[in-house]
């Protein structure tokens, strides 16, 4: 954190200094708390050098971090409630284990909130990762089942799927000794135990699924080259993006029959790329696919600007694309589950909001992401995964308004040497409060707040 000016230091002071004369005029009396208000290093007694930090936290030119013992609240940032709480103790003589009654003076929005640091651990598994090996896909079962696939080359063999149920203190492998790399791994939040993965192989690929929580898996006939996979939450419909990203498929018979569900006109009349797919939270058949859809003609015929969200009421038989302008393509998408008019998308530009359900898009955040995720249980709360060539984690606690790196600590030893690694995917426990990021090293794991 850059230190504060000479400006700003003097600023603080007078600040400081008109936060004494009101503690006085106010006579607040000290009462039980767990810590003195403001002493950051623990001393006993809070410093005129202390008051000066909380001010400039308050100001924003220094970090909630630098003394957290202010943050009485633990809103990621300092009040005026809280530097009064602090002069307060500095007045009458701070002891440990008292602290202020803090007035009732309303205090105003803060421009951004700095989050509280994580601490990023490695979960595994342990395998040989190389260029060519990477922990590509994760889902969480409602029993807290966690699946880890593993990507590898076409044609190399090894463990390809983990699963643990100790949040990766331990991990075991289903798929012993398989050919060719699990593209993707989806967890049924309904039937309790059911999972589902892709596997390619050099003959071509298949779906495999499980009904004991990944301990046994059998292979599906039907569609092949899987390249992503979702559940719907709504009715356990299982919707499967190809590898080609030019199609959507859906199954109803727990993966032994697919029928396509088409979004833009066929060639040569349309073009479609479909990059991801999410479930409305309350209004069932309703669901959004993100990608670059083309509904006239192929890109190389046509001036026209692609669309890049398209919306189903019906389960996918008949598709809407709202979004005609300020969303021309998006790879991920995420809706409040609080309020599902508002929907976060992902495209070049970096982070897209909108209020009215796709309809119009603001830019919230200018960064190179490839993934998003919304805490439920907090949904003004999302994390972001770094594009390729980002080595970051992103978090924003104020709906995408502000975003700090929280990728901080995602390091992993290279001969002796701590190099930083960057997340494939992004999977978020809202239950244990557990931030999972798949990544080329293995599975990290940082408890959020």
């Amino acid at each position: 954190m850059t230190r504060p000016s000479t400006q700003t230091g003097w600023k603080a002071v007078q600040i400081a200094t008109a936060l004494f004369v009101n503690i006085v005029a106010i006579g607040a009396s000290p009462s039980a708390a767990a810590a003195c208000g403001g002493d950051c290093d623990q001393g006993g007694s809070v410093t005129v050098d202390e008051l000066i930090k909380g001010v400039n936290i308050a100001l924003g030119s220094s970090d909630v971090a630098s003394c957290p013992v202010f943050d009485a609240d633990n809103s990621l940032t300092v009040t005026v409630d809280e530097l009064v709480a602090a002069v307060n103790d500095a007045l009458n003589g701070c002891v440990a284990g008292l602290t202020p009654t803090p007035t009732a003076t309303p205090t105003a929005t803060p421009m951004s909130a700095t989050p509280q640091p994580v601490v990023w651990v490695r979960r595994g598994p342990e395998i040989a990762y190389d260029q060519e090996t990477t922990v590509g896909a994760l889902a969480l079962g409602p029993d807290h089942t966690l699946y880890a696939a593993i990507q590898r080359s076409l044609f190399a063999r090894g463990d390809n799927l983990f699963r643990t149920t100790d949040a990766g203190d331990t991990w075991t492998s289903t798929l012993p000794g398989a050919l060719g790399p699990i593209t993707a791994v989806a967890a049924d939040q309904i039937v309790a135990g059911a999972a589902y993965a892709s596997r390619i192989s050099g003959i071509g690929g298949y779906l495999l699924g499980s009904a004991n929580a990944g301990t046994e898996w059998t292979p599906r006939p039907g569609l092949p080259g899987i390249g992503q996979l979702a559940i719907d939450p709504g009715d356990s419909g299982l919707w499967s993006i190809p590898n080609t990203r030019m199609g959507l498929f859906k199954s109803v018979d727990d993966g032994e029959t697919w029928n396509e569900k088409r979004i833009a006109p066929a060639a040569p009349t349309g073009h479609q790329i479909v990059d991801s797919i999410i479930f409305h939270p309350t209004e069932e058949n309703t669901l959004y696919c993100a990608g670059t859809f083309y509904l006239q003609n192929p890109p190389r015929r046509s001036a026209e600007a692609p669309r890049g969200l398209a919306k189903s009421i019906d389960g996918g038989e008949h598709w809407t694309f709202p979004a005609s302008a300020g969303l021309e393509r998006s790879t991920s998408l995420v809706i409040d589950p609080s309020n599902p008019s508002t929907v976060y998308a992902i495209n070049g530009a970096g982070v897209s909001k909108s209020f009215d359900g796709g309809e119009t898009w603001t830019l919230v955040g200018e960064l190179q992401v490839r993934a998003i995720v919304l805490d439920p249980t907090s949904p003004r709360t999302l994390y972001a995964a770094g594009a390729p060539n980002v080595l970051a984690v992103y978090r924003s606690v104020d709906g995408g308004d502000h975003w700090s790196d929280m990728s901080d600590g995602l390091v992993y030893d290279f001969f002796g040497t701590q190099q930083p690694t960057y997340a494939t995917g992004l999977l978020l426990d809202p239950v244990d409060k557990v931030l999972y990021a798949a990544t080329p090293q293995g599975v990290y794991s940082a408890q959020v707040p």
